[in-house]
């Protein structure tokens, strides 16, 4: 199997090689410990953390951006944005803030990444008699 390493910038090429009962017989290609434990991870439980947008309601911006705070199962991530796509907050909103709990039972919080406060009312113009 070959993967490419998403851990760092050097997106080094890694090459596995499974044995019958598909377990590792060996990695080669990874320049780092890092690289190892990705390889590893990808065959035995992929994820990733999962980065998306809510609908925000009274914000100075009508999106809102979110993120897991933990990675969550790969297969997961299509169910996660529909779940997302039903849900609106309101604003004000900061960095941190729970918009959803313990998604789909992953242990994960969606959490907002951004802050943004309420929009500012508009001043009414004064009409100039004439």
């Amino acid at each position: 199997m070959n993967f490419i390493c998403i851990v760092c910038p050097k997106s080094c090429p890694i090459d596995v090689l499974l044995d019958e009962e598909n377990k590792i017989k060996s990695i080669s290609g990874a320049n780092c410990k890092n690289g190892l434990r990705y390889a590893t991870q990808e065959l035995s439980f992929p994820s990733r953390v999962f980065t998306s947008i809510v609908k925000l309601t009274g914000g100075q911006i009508a999106m809102c951006p979110v993120k897991s705070d933990q990675a969550v199962p790969r297969e997961l991530i299509l169910k996660m944005s529909r779940s997302l796509c039903q849900l609106s907050i309101a604003a004000p909103v900061k960095i941190g803030d729970i918009v959803v709990e313990n998604i789909l039972g992953t242990k994960a919080n969606i959490v907002v990444t951004r802050n943004i406060d309420k929009c500012k009312q508009q001043t009414k113009t004064a009409k100039i008699p004439r």
